[in-house]
C-alpha cells in the first residue's frame, strides 16, 4: 500500500502557495501598505493557518522582494523610492519590448493565435467600461503578462516571474491618477495595433516606449507621492 506521506506533503505545499497568493494580493492591493510591520503570529490568526506555513508564505514574497525581514519573527513590507520605480519600468521596458518583438513575429508568421491576447485586451475594455478601478489594475497587468508569455521564452519568462508582482503594484500606483482608468484602453491599443501588425521590430519599440513613459511619468509623480 502507499504511503499517505506524500498527499500529506502536497497539500501542505498548496497551503503555502494559497496564504502566498493572499499576502502578496494584500501588499500589491496596498491593503498592507508599505513600511507595515507584520508578524508571522498576527498572519497566522488572521489566515488561521500555522505560524510555520506563513513563515514559507512569506519566504516566498522575499524572494519577489515584497517583503523583507526583521529580527524576531517580524517582516516588513518593501517600501520603493523613485530609483527603485526607475529600475522596475526599464527592466520592464527591455523584457517587454524583447516578448512583444517574439510576439509580433510568430503572429506575422502565421505560427501564433493572438486570440489570448485579443480576449486579455476586451477583458481590460470591459473592466474600463464600468470604470471598476481593481479589475482595470488586474486586466492590465494580465495583458502585458499574457504578451510575455505568448513569447514562449522560458528564460524571459523566469526574469519577468521574478519582478511581476512589484510590476503589479506599480500599476496599482500608476492607476491611482484621477481618471487613469478613462485612458487604459486608448494607452494599449496601439500596443495591440502593433502586435497585430505583424512587425517585430515596430512592436518591440511601442512596448518599450510605452512602459518607459509610464515609468517616467510615475517617477516624476514619486516626490508627492512620497515612498511607497
Amino acid at each position: 500500500m502507499a504511503s499517505e506521506q506524500p498527499l500529506r506533503a502536497l497539500t501542505r505545499r498548496s497551503l503555502e502557495s494559497r496564504a502566498a497568493d493572499e499576502l502578496r494580493a494584500a501588499i500589491v492591493s496596498r491593503r498592507f501598505a508599505p513600511g507595515s510591520r507584520l508578524t508571522e503570529s498576527q498572519l497566522s490568526g488572521m489566515l488561521g493557518i500555522s505560524r510555520g506555513t506563513v513563515r514559507s508564505a512569506l519566504q516566498k514574497l522575499l524572494t519577489e522582494g515584497l517583503v523583507s525581514q526583521r529580527p524576531y519573527a517580524s517582516w516588513e513590507v518593501t517600501g520603493f523610492s523613485a530609483k527603485d520605480a526607475w529600475e522596475l519600468y526599464t527592466l520592464r521596458a527591455a523584457l517587454e519590448g524583447l516578448a512583444a518583438e517574439i510576439v509580433a513575429d510568430a503572429i506575422g508568421r502565421g505560427s501564433l493565435d493572438p486570440a489570448m491576447i485579443l480576449r486579455a485586451f476586451e477583458d481590460l475594455k470591459e473592466a474600463c467600461s464600468r470604470l471598476d478601478v481593481k479589475q482595470a489594475d488586474i486586466a492590465d497587468f494580465a495583458f502585458h503578462k499574457i504578451v510575455v508569455s505568448s513569447a514562449d521564452h522560458r528564460r524571459l519568462q523566469t526574469q519577468y516571474d521574478r519582478v511581476d508582482a512589484q510590476i503589479q503594484m506599480l500599476i496599482v500606483v500608476g492607476n491611482e491618477v484621477p481618471g487613469a482608468v478613462t485612458r487604459l484602453v486608448g494607452e494599449h491599443q496601439p500596443l495591440l495595433n502593433a502586435l497585430l501588425a505583424g512587425d517585430g521590430a515596430a512592436a518591440g519599440s511601442v512596448f518599450r516606449s510605452n512602459v518607459t513613459e509610464a515609468g517616467r511619468d510615475a517617477v516624476e509623480r514619486w516626490p508627492h507621492l512620497g515612498e511607497i
